[in-house]
Order: structure tokens, then sequence, then C-alpha cells
């Protein structure tokens, strides 16, 4: 309910139409808790089912779905259209729900642009640019360690020093993967830590 304070001082304002607009205002401007807004909120774009840009997304979407659930296979864009915005509305939010989400009804971004999305600012992985840093880098990857971010098959003892050759080949080739691949969220995690200016700078500290 809108304060008295809120009604007072906009009815200060002596228009019927300033009330109104008052009231709109405050009440706008409650905080949307939706699973939708979650995911906007973390740089997701949810799929809307009328927006033309979204068609295929829909359709990669579905084929994806019934591939992972295999009793959804006569399922159709309107089906998982219909489960999307169910989930989108949900306010107690559970993990397996969120997920689900995430998984098949927001606009997908392969690794490369999920980072761009969070922020994160990629080394070069196409030419020979960079060379300090994927070395320091590279130095780091081969100390392993507690909590030590793993790059999918990458093996410390694979890593050398000489210019980050190899961690900038192995970041080259994650920073490709799709946003359906099984490792995707682990993939996203490491690449963090050692593909990106954000990663050279946390350990130069």
């Amino acid at each position: 309910m809108v304060s008295k304070i809120a009604i007072a001082s906009v009815a200060g304002i002596g228009t019927v139409g300033m009330i109104g607009f008052g009231v709109y205002y405050f009440f706008s401007r409650a905080e949307d808790k939706s699973l939708k807004a979650k995911l906007v909120s973390d740089k997701h774009t949810p799929l809307e089912s009328r927006n033309k840009d979204h068609e295929a997304h829909w359709k990669s979407s579905l084929e994806k779905y019934k591939i992972k659930h295999t009793d959804k296979q006569q399922w159709n864009e309107s089906q998982l259209k219909s489960l999307c915005n169910g989930l989108f509305k949900k306010e107690d939010i559970e993990t397996d729900n969120y997920n689900e989400a995430k998984k098949y009804c927001v606009v997908p971004r392969n690794i490369s642009e999920r980072l761009r999305d969070l922020g994160f600012k990629e080394l070069d992985t196409r030419h020979s640019k960079d060379i300090p840093e994927w070395t320091k880098l590279s130095e780091e990857y081969m100390k392993g360690g507690t909590n030590f971010k793993k790059l999918k098959d990458l093996e410390t003892t694979q890593v050398t020093s000489d210019n980050g050759a190899t961690l900038r080949t192995k970041c080259g080739e994650i920073l490709k993967k799709e946003h359906w691949d099984d490792d995707y969220e682990t993939l996203l995690d490491s690449s963090k830590v050692w593909c990106t200016e954000h990663g050279f700078k946390s350990i130069s500290v």
C-alpha cells in the first residue's frame, strides 16, 4: 500500500492526474521477484513468444529439449513456450526450475558471448598477442593446487610457460563452446579464470 506521505506529497501538486501518476509510480517501483526478472538480472535474454528474432532460438531449444526429455518427443513449440512462460512467472524460485529456464528459455550464447554479457574481456586467442598475460596465466595453471579450476581436459603437466601457446589454444577451443554443451557452466567458470583479462589481473595483484 502506498504510504500516506507519498500520497500527500503527490496530492500537493494539486491535480487529480498527478495523483494517479504518483500512485502508479510508487507501485511500479515494487521489486520484481519473478524467475524471469532473475534471468534478466543475471544477464540472460528471456525468449519471447511473439518476437520474430527469437523464432530460430525456439526451434533449436525445442530440439534440444526433446533430446534431453525423451518423454516429450511429441512436444511442439507452443508447449515449450507455455512451459517457459510458466517458469518465468514463478516467484518461489527453485534451482531446478531456474536451471531449466536458463537452458531452454533464453537466447543461447556461446562461452565467448556469455563472457562478454557478464562484463569479461577475453584475451586474444587468434594472434600472437597478449603473450605476457598468457605466459603468466600458464605459470599459474601449472601450479594446480586447492580449488584449482581445470580447463576441461587440459592437465597441468601439458602446459608450459613458453609464450602460453598451449593454454591460449585451449581457451580458443573453449570460447567457441555452445550454450548446449553439457559442461557449459563448468567451462564458463574455468574460462573466467584462465581466458580473460580479469583472470590475469586476479593473479597479478
